[in-house]
């Protein structure tokens, strides 16, 4: 399972950027950087983890 840090890495951008835009969080991100960020997040197959969330 991929982790928001991997995530991170692969966009280039830091896991707070990541972490914002899985939680809609996005108003200060251009619409390219966004639209690269989800990309990645879906190419990767990224599925969150419950017990995070605890």
């Amino acid at each position: 399972m991929i982790t928001i840090k991997e995530l991170a890495t692969l966009a280039k951008v830091s896991p707070t950027t990541i972490s914002n835009v899985l939680h809609g969080r996005t108003h200060e991100l251009s619409a390219e950087k966004l639209a690269k960020i989800q990309k990645v997040i879906i190419s990767s197959g990224y599925i969150p983890n419950r017990a995070g969330k605890r």
